[in-house]
């Protein structure tokens, strides 16, 4: 004996259970129509489901095309604007002399000058190789027109962004609407 999949005896008996609805109340009430009332329910059965799936399912669809599509570009700006920031600070080059204070009180100054401090999560000095002073950063929840005049702040004062990641901020609910980002930056002197 053959096994049939569940599915197939599923559909068996879905499509003779609606056979038989047709053939005991559906058709006698379709043949006592009138001939114009058959063509207008035979051009509803085929334009019914057309209209729900460019309804249900493709206008949805092309909306978040759409929205995902504005997004990228907005995201793409935001990176350009980093790339160019970033250029900008290692054109300035290495720093020419050693400020009168540390690099941490430097980075605390310029981050309450651009209102980055109260986003700062995590604070850690680095040892760096060649015994320059290094600090790895973090922020959470920061606008990002503040970290774009902080990594500015920071090219002024001669300090090097040795790395950076800038993402949106997935904790945030209102992110992408508000500009948050999450940031970690390792700045050198």
């Amino acid at each position: 004996m053959v096994m049939q999949n569940p599915l197939t005896i599923l559909s068996t008996a879905v499509q003779m259970r609606a056979r038989e609805m047709w053939m005991q109340s559906l058709q006698p009430h379709y043949e006592t129509l009138a001939e114009r009332e058959k063509l207008i329910l035979q051009f509803a059965v085929l334009v019914l489901p057309v209209m729900v799936l460019i309804f249900a399912v493709l206008l949805p669809l092309h909306d978040e095309k759409q929205m995902l599509q504005q997004s990228i570009v907005v995201l793409q700006q935001k990176a350009d604007a980093v790339k160019l920031l970033a250029d900008k600070v290692q054109a300035e080059g290495v720093r020419e002399g050693k400020s009168d204070g540390s690099v941490l009180s430097t980075v605390e100054a310029l981050a309450r000058q651009s209102n980055v401090r109260q986003s700062m999560t995590h604070i850690r000095p680095r040892p760096a190789l060649d015994g320059r002073q290094a600090l790895q950063l973090q922020m959470k929840h920061v606008a990002y027109a503040d970290v774009l005049k902080f990594l500015e702040l920071l090219g002024q004062q001669h300090l090097q962004i040795e790395s950076a990641h800038i993402g949106l901020d997935d904790e945030a609910a209102d992110a992408e609407a508000n500009g948050l980002v999450q940031v970690q930056l390792t700045v050198t002197e």
